[in-house]
């Protein structure tokens, strides 16, 4: 928890605008209000009440969201006033903790929390429930029910029965006493390292005394990352993905896995060879050229690859897609691939920037099954497939790269 309220995330990601990153959102603190309410957390929920009528009293409506940092709308990334679901948040403080009110088939359960700072008599009138009309009185604070009282007489359980009409008064008196036993981590906001970027060219990476190096998913602090960059040769096929470590042990997102493919077991097939090339402006391409595909050409492609023995092998592909920037749209191009006829995984196009047609990627790794001799590879554009735009499910393929894994 941070000073302004509970962030979506923590810790902060460098260099992304305040929305959910750096953002505090009040219908996300409401839940967690709630929640404090739930197990008894005064410390807690008056963090998260005073985080809701802070910026609803300061802003005079109830916004969007806000900086975590500064607990001002001003600087986030979009935002708006009378926010709906800041409303219900907002009310729910109201009904779910203050009341305690939980809606079941039976009836309505009260279960209250009010802290002591906000002790006395509150009322709740004309309160339409089925076909019923309440009147809710409560009085004191805590967490525990002193009395309930339906309609003047007191009630064994806390609850309002669902079959009853009419109009109905509940009064409910809390015992004020509350659990010492409370904490709160409260925090300063913080952001991650920024995630290490891999040269393209080379596949380098600059050295950071911080820096944590994973093989294989287990972690290898003995590697130099210098060995494993540039010309390191593996007999194996071997994954490092590189993570930054703050001096206070935030680590940032892990980098764009370093894949080591053993040079005697690895195949590039290029897709040119196998289909026309396509006329497109991009360059820096492997070969003699590559292949464009979107759902009206060249929806689905077959390649028929030699393998010298069978065994289990990496697939991937090496494409292109300047549909839309990283951070948004929903341009990503989706396709199915096929190993002999079986169903093998979905290969993943993402954008790489609007209009980097130049910059080539790998897609996601899928593991399958190849045998000696011919095998039949397709990749084809499913139902399924579908991405959220609807019209745009494209890229360029300029090569597969195939490498075997285990026998």
């Amino acid at each position: 928890v941070t000073p302004y309220g509970a962030p979506c995330i923590y810790p902060q990601i460098p260099d992304i605008p305040p929305y959910h990153n750096n953002g505090i959102w009040p219908f996300v603190e409401a839940y967690w209000a709630w929640a404090a309410a739930k197990v008894g957390n005064e410390k807690v929920l008056l963090h998260s009440l005073g985080a809701i009528y802070r910026q609803a009293a300061l802003f005079l409506t109830n916004k969007e969201n806000m900086v975590a940092e500064s607990g001002d709308y001003a600087g986030t990334a979009i935002n708006s006033d009378r926010q709906l679901w800041s409303v219900a948040g907002n009310i729910a403080m109201v009904y779910r903790v203050f009341y305690g009110m939980n809606f079941t088939p039976k009836g309505i359960e009260f279960d209250p929390f009010i802290p002591q700072s906000f002790a006395g008599e509150k009322t709740l009138s004309n309160f339409t429930y089925r076909n019923s009309i309440l009147n809710i009185v409560i009085n004191g604070y805590g967490s525990s029910v002193k009395t309930f009282k339906l309609d003047g007489v007191e009630q064994e359980h806390h609850v309002f029965p669902s079959d009853l009409t009419g109009k109905h008064t509940i009064e409910i008196t809390l015992d004020e006493s509350m659990d010492e036993a409370q904490d709160i981590n409260l925090v300063a906001v913080a952001f991650s390292p920024d995630t290490p970027i891999l040269d393209n060219e080379n596949n380098k990476i600059a050295e950071n005394k911080n820096m944590l190096v994973y093989r294989n998913g287990v972690l290898y602090d003995n590697l130099v990352i210098k060995n494993i960059t540039g010309n390191y040769e593996s007999n194996t096929l071997e994954e490092f993905i590189f993570v930054k470590q703050s001096e206070g042990g935030l680590q940032s997102f892990g980098s764009r896995p370093l894949i080591k493919f053993p040079a005697k077991s690895t195949h590039i097939i290029e897709a040119e060879q196998h289909i026309k090339s396509s006329e497109y402006s991009a360059r820096d391409y492997t070969g003699t050229g590559y292949v464009y595909t979107s759902k009206e050409n060249n929806p689905n492609l077959e390649y028929e690859i030699m393998i010298p023995e069978t065994g289990t092998y990496s697939i991937e592909f090496s494409y292109s897609n300047g549909a839309g920037p990283v951070n948004t749209d929903n341009n990503c191009g989706i396709r199915t691939l096929f190993a002999n006829n079986e169903e093998s995984g979905a290969v993943i196009f993402a954008q790489i920037g609007s209009g980097n047609w130049s910059n080539w990627y790998y897609s996601n790794a899928i593991k399958t099954r190849l045998v000696k001799g011919s095998n039949t590879l397709q990749i084809k554009l499913m139902p399924y497939n579908e991405n959220m735009d609807g019209e745009i499910n494209e890229a360029l393929i300029d090569h597969i790269r195939i490498a075997k894994i285990t026998d």
